[in-house]
């Protein structure tokens, strides 16, 4: 039902007959329970995950199905017949199988990286054997940490391995430490030589230029032309010169990365050095020795890269086969494969290489893992179009309402309820379309806006309604004629009532001030009535206090009676005091003890058994008017006396008053204190029942 039918429709639909009630069937008996936590039998526990009696039994046994080769049977069995033994087992084996093919790339890449070693060269042959033997021991112990173990074997020959070739390492760089001290001497001593041959050349050249001064002076246009020519071509020179030391350097650079393998930097710096190689065109042969060796560093060092990462695209293939058919919620498991995905691109970077067949592979992995992402993903967005579609209709609702609702006689209730359960379902219509969600709420929120205009408008003249009130309250407040400042607040508190609605918060701040104003005009009359209220429940309380005095007298009275019945003259006389209170007594509540009190020498053992008779009827007349349980031994003399009560009545019923009752107790004399007691006790719980 749309928005503006629900809140126009105001009639209530009457509620449908009621069905006669079928007759209780009879109850199946409950199947005896099973303590599935004492089996250990995996035959028992399969048996019971299929054939047990309750859900909770079946699903408790597939939960202790722990060997895969019992999973395997209880997927078989529990197929079409137990949804969520099915979905545990199911999950369980898929665990299985993504543990054994993890297992499995574990093993195939631990034993490819023990071949690896295996095949790598001395280090003095190899130019890469350093980088090579980093990134096997990199990735030997990654794998040698995984949580799953190894063969003791394969990790013993991998490490003796790793042991061989670092100890090789460690000798050829002392032998390269010992070479390159060797050299450094040898550079030392060849330019000390060459300092020494310097200075000589120095001071031969100072005695052929002192020589050779007057000379130049008559050749000095000639020597000028000549110098020219010369400095062009040593600045040519010195030019090539810088180059070529800038290229071998770039060149060591590159070499290097390329023993670290760097596999995108030594890229990088390869080709940097053929492009400077284009400008300085014939190289010296030495530089060109050194160029040839970093491309035949680079070749090498790209297939060792697609040699290593190859397994490794293996692995992610498992993985991703792995995650079909997983139990994981849609967005974990797109999110899972997002991040393989990402890794596998990570991986290919400076791969120079494809290959097809694994990258076709894993992607046919991807596609299939993905499917239910899909399925999810596509539910999600029909989801969005329909709420779209939801609150285009509510829109329309909307503008319906403001266009053709009575505005000239509203009922301002109505317009808020109709805001509030508009703004409801609008945001229950979520998630939408992130293209429209902008446009749809600008219209909704421009609606609102203009039916929350007109219902500013009318908040704000009951305001000013309220205000004018609270100000005539105020005035009447300070006025001294009480009795019409009382009769004007009752006209004004009418008004409030039809003053309208406000805003919640000036609503509370006005009522405040109005309610503050008439409690200062009817002070003085709630005082009096406070007053009034005071005397009421004073003379409550001497009534309650006068029934408790009558009820203690009554008692006095009996001891005294049961102190006459055993010779003393004068009991009566000390019972005396007990009537102290009498006038605040019930009417003839005086008279009765006084007459006990005078016929107490008379009192003989019939008189005491017909009054035990007479308190007994009372309590059981009490216990049912009061609705009180008679205790087990008189129940039979209740059920007697309810006969006898029918039979002579009709059914109608003689007690009405416990006040009554209590006026008959005080009449009964001289029971003793033993049979008294008991029948007392009985009467006063009925007393403060019925009182």
């Amino acid at each position: 039902m749309s928005l503006l039918k629900r809140l126009r429709n105001k009639a209530k639909p009457e509620p449908p007959p009621e069905a006669p009630t079928p007759a209780p069937a009879a109850p199946k008996p409950e199947p005896a329970p099973v303590d599935v936590s004492q089996i250990s039998d995996p035959d028992q526990l399969l048996e019971l995950a299929i054939q047990g009696a309750t859900a909770d039994t079946r699903l408790q046994a597939a939960e202790r199905i722990t060997e895969r080769d019992q999973v395997e049977k209880l997927v078989k069995l529990a197929q079409g017949k137990d949804k969520g033994v099915y979905k545990l087992a199911k999950a369980r084996l898929n665990a299985f199988k993504a543990e054994t093919a993890q297992r499995q790339a574990l093993l195939d890449k631990a034993s490819a990286i023990g071949d690896k070693l295996d095949k790598l060269g001395a280090p003095e042959n190899d130019p890469l054997f350093e980088a090579k033997l980093t990134n096997l021991s990199t990735e030997w112990q990654a794998l040698n940490t995984h949580p799953l173990a190894l063969p003791q074997a394969l990790v013993e020959r991998n490490e003796r391995l790793l042991q061989n070739h670092n100890a090789q390492l460690a000798v050829l760089r002392d032998t390269e430490r010992q070479e390159a001290e060797r050299q450094a001497q040898a550079r030392a001593d060849a330019e000390a030589a060459e300092a020494e041959r310097a200075e000589q050349a120095r001071q031969a050249a100072e005695s052929r230029a002192e020589e050779k001064a007057q000379a130049s002076e008559q050749t000095e246009t000639q020597a000028t032309e000549e110098s020219s020519e010369q400095q062009a071509a040593q600045a040519e020179h010195k030019a090539r010169k810088q180059a070529l030391r800038k290229l071998t350097e770039t060149l060591h650079r590159g070499l290097g990365a390329a023993r670290r393998g760097e596999v995108r930097k030594a890229r990088g710096i390869h080709r940097e050095v053929h492009e400077k190689q284009g400008k300085l065109g014939k190289l010296p042969e030495h530089i060109k020795a050194k160029l040839d060796t970093l491309d035949a560093a680079i070749e090498e060092l790209s297939d060792w890269h697609d040699f290593a990462v190859t397994p490794k695209k293996h692995e992610l293939i498992e993985i991703m086969r792995g995650l079909i058919g997983s139990p994981m919620s849609a967005p974990d498991l797109a999110e899972k494969i997002h991040k393989l995905q990402d890794e596998w691109k990570l991986i290919s970077k400076g791969v120079q290489q494809h290959d097809e067949a694994l990258w076709q592979a894993f992607h046919e992995a991807s596609e299939s893992a993905y499917a239910p992402c899909r399925a999810y993903f596509e539910a999600q967005a029909a989801e969005r179009e329909l709420n779209q579609r939801r609150r285009q209709e509510l829109i329309e609702q909307v503008q319906t309402y403001l266009d053709d609702y009575h505005w000239d006689t509203p009922v301002w209730k109505d317009v808020e309820k109709t805001l509030k359960v508009a703004r409801q379902e609008w945001k229950s219509y979520w998630p939408v379309p992130r293209k429209a969600n902008s446009r749809l709420q600008k219209t909704f929120d421009t609606l609102m806006d203009a039916i929350h205009a007109r219902l500013a408008e009318a908040y704000q003249a009951a305001k000013t309604e309220k205000q004018r009130l609270v100000d005539e309250a105020q005035a009447l407040a300070e006025s001294d004629d009480k009795s019409a400042a009382a009769n004007g607040a009752k006209h004004l508190q009418q008004q409030w009532k039809h003053s309208g609605r406000t805003w919640v918060r000036d609503e509370q701040t006005l009522w405040k001030r109005f309610r503050k104003a008439c409690d200062d005009i009817f002070g003085e009359i709630k005082a009096e009535e406070a007053a009034e209220r005071e005397q009421q429940q004073a003379r409550q309380s001497a009534k309650a206090q006068g029934w408790q005095s009558m009820l203690d007298a009554s008692e006095t009275v009996r001891q005294a009676e049961l102190a006459t019945l055993a010779g003393k003259t004068d009991a009566a006389a000390q019972a005396e005091p007990a009537f102290s209170n009498a006038e605040h007594w019930p009417n003839g509540a005086e008279h009765t003890l006084r007459a006990r009190l005078d016929n107490a020498p008379n009192l003989t053992p019939a008189d005491q058994a017909k009054g035990v008779e007479q308190l007994g009827e009372l309590c059981i007349r009490a216990e049912i008017l009061s609705d009180t349980e008679t205790p087990e031994a008189h129940k039979a003399a209740r059920m007697t006396y309810q006969v006898a009560q029918l039979q002579q009545g009709l059914g109608s019923q003689r007690d009405t008053s416990m006040k009554a009752l209590v006026q008959e107790w005080i009449s009964v004399p001289g029971v003793g204190d033993k049979d008294y007691a008991p029948l007392w006790q009985r009467f006063e719980h009925c007393l403060k029942q019925g009182l």
